[in-house]
């Protein structure tokens, strides 16, 4: 999102709820760069009937399984966009815990919603007057 919208308003963007259809919420934002991971845009069912995402795990060479799976996913928010697609896949692999404690230690450089595997959403301070969303959140401090 480059500036303000041609009326001073700013960008509205709209999350994709794979669960449900439709929107997770809407974002206002100018002036950054909005990246998703999730598994539900890249994935294949097995003739067992198991679901594999895109998402690889460095650690175990598997699709990442930690909190996030085909429905979950990871919004980051930044200035720069190659740092906010990095980061959407970090914080989708290393899990939702660790996922707010690395934001905690770098929330001046980016903000993020999550929705895990459990359906619990969870927004961070930073971007959280900017967010609405029909689905309950927590926001991250």
């Amino acid at each position: 999102a480059i500036g303000r919208k041609p009326n001073g308003s700013k960008w509205r963007i709209a999350l994709n709820d794979r669960n449900k259809g439709g929107f997770l919420g809407i974002l206002t934002v100018e002036d950054c760069a909005v990246i998703t991971s999730g598994g539900y845009e890249r994935n294949f069912r097995d003739a067992e009937g198991n679901i594999y995402h895109h998402i690889i795990d460095p650690k175990t060479g598997h699709p990442a399984d930690n909190g996030f799976s085909v429905d979950a996913s990871v919004t980051i928010i930044c200035e720069n966009g190659t740092m906010a697609d990095a980061l959407s896949t970090a914080m989708y692999v290393c899990g939702p815990q660790k996922a707010m404690d690395y934001w905690r230690a770098h929330r001046d450089e980016f903000q993020m919603i999550m929705m895990t595997d459990e359906n619990k959403m969870y927004v961070t301070e930073g971007i959280a007057d900017d967010y609405q969303s029909d689905y309950k959140y927590e926001v991250i401090h």
